[in-house]
């Protein structure tokens, strides 16, 4: 009902959001509806569990039906969040004209601080060595690692359903950590750790989080964290992977 009355309805859209695009069709046609990963250049989600992330990703030309072949976690680079933030406080402005001045303000304060965040994140990328981001877990940072050329090695991807990683899977990652002297394993936010902790017992690293800002606690939540200060808690944890 909510979804059926509300000026503007937002939503990323791909695999997990498919159901959406049924409901809009039904209820929504001709009203304001806001779908954020047309305002980004989308990615193709990663299939092959095993691999580790390439430089180059083949991007192919977004249509209405195929949203759902591309990694849907669009936020994780500062520069695809900025792009979110402007097109939503377009929206709002059309919707409320009369709050259009406390929107703009708000929307530039925003993107000032995604803005710096992106240099920050530039900054650690060009100084890192050649370590891969190893994670025991899935990998829902697929925008982040394209957008600063992090590489990567991760259980599963960050759309995949899978909670077991295969023997296979578990003694590469092992393996690269041990090869690459890694002495941190990422895991996410609500993660059991199961993998991540396997890896460091074997390995002698430590496990640490990295926020996927899909999740948040009933604590953070009360608390007012916000979005981008997930993203500087994160920076501060890569970058202490990589030194």
């Amino acid at each position: 009902a909510a979804i059926q009355t509300c000026d503007m309805f937002i939503y990323i859209g791909g695999a997990s959001e498919t159901w959406v695009e049924y409901l809009l069709e039904s209820t929504r046609k001709e009203k304001v509806n806001l779908r954020l990963m047309d305002y980004v250049t989308p990615i193709a989600a990663a299939h092959n569990h095993e691999q580790e992330h390439e430089d180059k990703h083949e991007h192919h030309e977004k249509h209405e039906a195929d949203l759902a072949e591309y990694d849907e976690h669009i936020w994780t680079s500062p520069l695809n969040a900025a792009a979110m933030v402007k097109a939503i406080a377009a929206q709002l402005c059309s919707i409320s004209p009369e709050n259009q001045e406390t929107c703009k303000t708000n929307e530039d304060a925003l993107c000032n601080t995604l803005q710096t965040l992106d240099a920050a994140y530039r900054s650690v990328a060009e100084s890192a060595g050649s370590k891969p981001l190893i994670f025991g877990d899935r990998f829902p940072f697929l925008y982040l690692a394209e957008e600063y050329g992090f590489s990567y090695a991760a259980a599963f991807s960050g759309c995949s359903s899978d909670t077991d990683a295969s023997a296979a899977t578990l003694s590469a990652l092992i393996s690269t950590v041990k090869e690459q002297q890694i002495d941190t394993i990422f895991y996410l936010e609500n993660s059991p750790r199961k993998i991540a902790d396997a890896i460091c017992e074997a390995t002698g690293a430590q496990a640490k989080l990295l926020h996927s800002c899909n999740n948040v606690s009933k604590e953070d939540f009360s608390a007012g964290k916000h979005f981008q200060e997930y993203l500087q808690d994160n920076l501060i944890a890569i970058k202490e992977a990589l030194n």
